[in-house]
């Protein structure tokens, strides 16, 4: 499964139909989480997600795509796990870098996320 997520190049069009094709239909109907927040951190943002069930305890990270309001969409490029909460980095393109957002949009299974963030670029807001 680690090999199929690596090689994984789902699209926003078509994310749920792509992780479902590159990743696997049992793994992702598996999955179940919730945003718990959002931080941007120099030229990337970090989307902290709380899991359950299956996805819980492995050890690898569906993939997430993240879009920005000057029109890019990225897909996250690595995680951090820390018990049931895993932190999913996810690049900025360039046009983005430095900038301060006002929201992003997240792609996930099962579900789909516009946040509005502080000038902190921080949500939940403070």
């Amino acid at each position: 499964m680690a090999r199929r997520i690596q090689n994984s190049t789902p699209t926003w069009q078509s994310y749920s139909e792509d992780i479902k094709g590159q990743v696997g239909a049992a793994p992702v109907a598996e999955w179940e989480g919730q945003i718990s927040e959002i931080r941007l951190v120099g030229g990337a943002v970090q989307a902290t997600f709380r899991l359950s069930g299956p996805w819980a305890q492995r050890d690898v990270a569906i993939p997430v795509l993240l879009r920005e309001p000057f029109g890019g969409t990225c897909r996250s490029t690595a995680a951090r796990r820390d018990g049931d909460l895993v932190t999913y980095i996810i690049e900025l393109p360039e046009a983005a870098r430095g900038e301060a957002l006002p929201w992003v949009e997240l792609k996930f299974p099962h579900g789909q996320r516009r946040l509005p963030l502080s000038e902190e670029g921080l949500w939940p807001q403070p």
